[in-house]
């Protein structure tokens, strides 16, 4: 079952954007859990297996960018999708650095979150499949920043 994990300080969001996902994702049987700040986030992310997260940029105490730096030295390819109601050239800035898959400025358009999230989810379908044929695939992600498709690279 996919499962995902949403951090944001901003509970309405979060649990708006959970409900939407689920029910987007019905038929996947997605999974969603929700943290209300990086800390949480940090804690979740130890004790489990996601195969994508949506993390908000803009928190008090460790930021977004900080969460992934940190999040990184025990998941280094879990794809990560960052959003931000301020200057998304910042998001953008450290994409590279930090291996973002996207970042989204809030509102978020809910189309554009959809597709980036069914990519993911084809990705891991596609990963877990070839391992149980005993094939090793290597699936690409799709690296797009503010809706522009940058470039296809090896997970």
């Amino acid at each position: 079952m996919p499962h995902v994990m949403l951090v944001d300080d901003d509970r309405e969001c979060l649990l708006a954007l959970s409900n939407r996902l689920k029910f987007a994702f019905r038929g996947y049987g997605l999974k969603v859990d929700i943290a209300d700040g990086a800390a949480t986030g940090l804690i979740l992310a130890h004790e489990g297996h996601y195969d994508a997260l949506l993390v908000d940029v803009l928190m008090p105490g460790i930021n977004g960018l900080k969460f992934v730096e940190q999040l990184r030295h025990t998941q280094p390819r879990v794809p990560i999708i960052m959003m931000t109601g301020g200057d998304v050239n910042i998001c953008e800035e450290q994409a590279a650095r930090l291996g973002l898959m996207a970042c989204l400025s809030k509102p978020i358009d809910f189309v554009q979150l959809r597709l980036l999230v069914h990519e993911v989810l084809k990705d891991e379908k596609q990963r877990v499949g070839g391992r149980q044929r005993g094939g090793r695939q290597r699936p690409q992600r799709l690296t797009m920043l503010n809706g522009k498709r940058l470039h296809e690279r090896p997970v």
